[in-house]
């Protein structure tokens, strides 16, 4: 079969899906496109997300308008070899901010400008073992932060940075104002952070993990630290053994985060609204204990003001259905934003879901055969997927 002629049949697949379900904000279609979309983000001004044409890639960053428009490749990203070399971040302005790991095996976060390709470097990893090494990266609006460890032996700490896009893109970011807004002793590696999120307000969260390593700090547990002025810091949320955070996220009052029990499969959302201290249980529902324990595998919410929007995976008597469903936090109404019913053989995958300024943005795969739990719950497909790149206003 002709590709566009699968392309087309796919998407009629897709449509006819969609009809079916309970009404939904009218979508968008932003780009359609033959290949594996797992990996999505949005700005002000553009949806960027990654394109793998096989599982050996080549890895390919897409960028359109938010509002509509042609969607243009970005220039100077292709990285073969492995499906998803590259790791999106967030996007402002008309800048994707990624995190590529090089031939050499370091990585480099850079802003990278959708229209030109320029790219302003942000952190770079070094090869001595004292070197610089960059855990994770997150951005809201203009503000972008990021986990680096640095030094050796004993004296490693890591630190938690934070800097702003605006900054004039000149080729490197190392001389624009940025802060160090957290450090910990990497000594006996008994409390690792691990993970980071940025409001865009400037409200840091970090997921920590509790090695136990150091008398008094327990074992196993995994643990949400907010970054307050002066260095101080506060625990939001903490697991205990056999409980791992899959995920979290920070807007200006609220903290998101997703907990997971990975023996048996079960997943509970919870939100705390960080002015009055009430932690509230959002979602509880069952993942094959066998996939990923991280999104998309695993629902985990992004914030965006009072709103927390997901996408999660059910199981049904004719199949499994994928839902992205937002809900406002102050209001405790509950909307749905997408539904796309699919077979026992799990063919069809919709991606984890971002919301900016009311504007959600979301992929949708129809994978060529049938491909199981690593189709339906992860997205992984061999070559052949027809993706499309859909925006809706929600209320």
């Amino acid at each position: 079969m002709h590709p566009r002629t699968a392309l087309a049949v796919s998407l009629a697949v897709l449509a006819a899906v969609a009809s079916a379900a309970p009404a939904a904000p009218r979508t968008r279609t932003v780009a359609t496109q033959v290949g594996t979309v797992r990996q999505l983000v949005q700005g002000d001004r553009y949806v960027a997300w990654t394109r793998c044409l096989s599982p050996k890639g080549p890895t390919e960053v897409w960028a359109a308008r938010r509002t509509g428009g042609r969607p243009v490749r970005v220039r100077g990203i292709r990285a073969a070899g492995q499906c998803e070399q590259v790791r999106l971040i967030g996007a402002y302005r008309n800048q994707v901010v990624t995190l590529i790991r090089g031939k050499s095996g370091l990585q480099r976060l850079d802003a990278v400008n959708v229209r030109t390709g320029r790219r302003a470097l942000l952190e770079a990893e070094t090869e001595p073992a004292s070197g610089f090494r960059i855990v994770d990266a997150d951005t809201a609006g203009p503000r972008v932060v990021w986990i680096r460890e640095i030094g050796a032996g004993d004296a490693r700490v890591s630190e938690t940075v934070v800097g702003d896009l605006r900054a004039p893109a000149v080729g490197t970011y190392a001389g624009a104002p940025r802060r160090v807004v957290y450090t910990r002793s990497m000594r006996w590696r008994a409390v690792e952070p691990r993970a980071v999120w940025i409001a865009p307000g400037g409200a840091v969260v970090v997921r920590e993990q509790v090695s136990g390593a150091m008398y008094g700090y327990g074992t196993g547990a995994d643990r949400l630290t907010q970054v307050l002025a002066g260095g101080r810091t506060r625990t939001v949320a903490r697991t205990i053994d056999g409980l791992d955070i899959a995920g979290a996220d920070v807007s200006a009052r609220f903290v998101a985060y997703t907990v997971l029990h990975a023996a048996s499969g079960r997943v509970w959302m919870y939100t705390l609204d960080r002015r009055t201290g009430r932690r509230r249980l959002v979602r509880r529902l069952r993942v094959p204990a066998r996939v990923p324990g991280y999104a998309p595998a695993v629902p985990v919410g992004r914030l965006e003001g009072p709103r927390l929007i997901w996408r999660e995976r059910l199981r049904v008597r004719s199949g499994y259905r994928d839902r992205v469903l937002v809900r406002n936090l102050r209001t405790g109404r509950v909307g749905l934003v997408a539904r796309v019913d699919d077979s026992r053989g799990q063919r069809a995958f919709v991606g984890p879901p971002t919301l900016v300024s009311r504007r959600a943005a979301w992929a949708q795969l129809v994978l060529p055969t049938a491909e199981g739990p690593a189709g339906g719950y992860y997205g992984l497909s061999p070559a052949g997927a027809q993706a499309r790149i859909l925006t809706a206003i929600v209320r």
